[in-house]
């Protein structure tokens, strides 16, 4: 049982350092995320508002260079409707708005984007066609690839309102892109929305005239803007994978350090129960020895007086002695079984009536509390009723509690001076039964306190020092507790024996019939201290 309990409290133990481990790594991952999303957010919006200054710096820049392109634009459709005659469903020719491309006319916008550090810069006419991609400058007059996906951006664009896209990853590298509005007058930097009164009126804004957008230039922005957020994901990676592995070390270790304790507890416990075997056989031993010499002698003194002839009544003597010697070595190998199978005496299901055990134990031990002028009383704690204390009854064999009883009332007799008292007394409580035994003797002294229970110490000559030890273990088996204090008056000790209490037994035949109990309750006087363990007065407890 105790290396059972020994496993369970080593896996309990590791499963909660697991547990802990686990959270201190959780912590970590999700600081760094949080961390990384926050820098993340951070650098976008620096990176929006870096691309916004760009397009307003982009507008006055760029402008002259947009006009020329869409002028050139409007040509090429003017000379294809000519061409074929179709005015009304004509379209800008590619071929002929690449001959009449001019290096610079592009020359600005290849410029601005070498010196912005941009991707690239992809200038658009009103209807989303491409008038130049400076990433890929064969691409003219073609619908815009991202069009369809960016069509609120580029409508807020041709309506006078600049608009960022959110950064987005193609291929592992992350780009963001940014549309900013070129007007047909100059001039115009800080454009007012297209919804503003005064451009629907044609009138003035902060100062500039209300015109129209011509054409939407997109800032392609790449990886260079965003590479420390990049790099620091790779360093954020490696600290928690640095910080994973030395979790899974100190793991290791302290699972090293359990299995060692739990090692070393195990040992313990075996060497205490070596050492607590070994004193246990030492003391058998030596509580055997001592009835045995004393057999040996009177069965030689025997042998000499039978074979010189002696009186009939030296030998019957010395043969009664032997007999009594005989019977106190059974009744030590008696209660040497009784603790070594001490399980057996206090795990047996059963169920004992209380008042019957004390009167059955004060009938048998009235002769001997006589014989040393000692009164032996029985009392009821809490006045109850005779039909209801009658039927007490606590979870344990009655032949067990008969024996514990006995035990500590024998005890108490054998300590008490001529003319002192001994008081069981019983008390009902809801879930235990609590019956205490008291005598007036000298009490137990405090270098002794500690050792009562163990087997064969005693102070009595001819004790065995087993009674308070088997005692306490049938109480610990039936689930209740035995300890002693010291009263605050009357001195004398008083042994407390607490038992789990069991279903009431039916009605019955009153339990006292031979002894009688006073009406008032005699346990006012009996402090209630906390349980210790026996009980070996100095005069005799065994």
């Amino acid at each position: 049982m105790k290396r059972m309990a020994h496993m369970v409290s080593f896996y309990r133990t590791g499963f909660w350092a697991l547990l802990l481990l686990v959270l201190i790594l959780g912590i970590q991952y999700v600081r760094g995320w949080y961390g990384l999303g926050l820098t993340r957010i951070s650098k976008e919006r620096e990176l929006e508002q870096h691309l916004a200054d760009l397009g307003n710096l982009a507008q006055p820049l760029l402008r002259q260079a947009a006009l020329d392109l869409t002028d050139l634009e409007v040509d090429t459709t003017w000379q294809n409707a000519e061409s074929s005659g179709d005015w009304l469903g004509s379209r800008p020719d590619a071929d002929l708005y690449r001959k009449g491309l001019r290096d610079e006319d592009v020359q600005p916008l290849v410029e601005f984007a070498r010196r912005a550090r941009l991707t690239k810069v992809v200038l658009l006419d009103a209807g989303g066609r491409v008038l130049y991609d400076t990433g890929d400058p064969e691409r003219l007059l073609r619908p815009f690839d991202f069009a369809a996906i960016d069509r609120a951006e580029i409508a807020s664009a041709l309506n006078g309102q600049s608009r960022a896209l959110p950064s987005y990853e193609t291929a592992q590298s992350p780009f963001k892109r940014f549309y900013v509005p070129i007007w047909e007058s100059p001039g115009w930097i800080h454009p007012a929305p297209a919804a503003s009164p005064a451009a629907d009126a044609g009138g003035d804004t902060n100062g500039y005239p209300a015109d129209r957008v011509v054409a939407v230039l997109c800032l392609v922005a790449g990886r260079g803007y965003l590479d420390q957020i990049a790099l620091l994901e790779k360093q954020m990676n490696r600290v928690n994978g640095i910080l994973t592995v030395l979790m899974l070390l100190v793991a290791l270790i302290i699972y090293r350090l359990m299995r060692r304790q739990r090692s070393m507890e195990l040992q313990a416990v075996e060497a205490d129960r070596l050492a607590s075997l070994g004193a246990l056989a030492a003391g058998f031993a030596h509580e055997l020895r001592n009835p045995l010499e004393i057999i040996r002698a009177f069965t030689e003194d025997l042998e000499r007086t039978l074979s010189g002839g002696g009186q009939t009544a030296e030998a019957l003597e010395a043969c009664q002695e032997i007999v009594e010697e005989v019977d106190r070595m059974n009744r030590l190998v008696g209660r040497f079984l009784s603790y070594s199978r001490g399980a057996e005496n206090g795990s047996a299901a059963g169920r004992a009536r209380v008042l019957d055990a004390l009167h059955s134990v004060t009938t048998i031990l009235r002769p001997s509390a006589d014989k040393r002028a000692v009164a032996l009383a029985t009392e009821l704690a809490g006045n109850p009723r005779g039909e209801e204390a009658a039927r007490w009854t606590a979870a344990l064999d009655a032949g067990a509690l008969k024996q514990v009883l006995m035990n500590l009332a024998l005890n108490a007799i054998q300590a008490s001076p001529e003319g002192g008292r001994v008081t069981l007394t019983a008390e009902a409580r809801p879930r235990e039964l609590e019956l205490r035994v008291r005598d007036e003797g000298p009490g137990i002294p405090a270098r002794d306190a500690a050792r009562i229970y163990e087997p064969f110490f005693t102070t009595r000559p001819g004790g065995s020092g087993l009674g308070l030890a088997v005692s306490r273990q049938i109480a610990l088996r039936a689930g209740g507790s035995l300890t002693h204090e010291s009263p605050r008056s009357g001195g004398g000790t008083c042994f407390v024996l607490r038992l789990p209490r069991a279903a009431d037994a039916p009605d019955g035949p009153a339990a006292f019939r031979g002894a009688a109990l006073p009406a008032a309750a005699a346990g006012a006087g009996v402090e209630r201290g906390r349980a210790q363990t026996d009980r070996t007065p100095a005069t005799s407890k065994d």
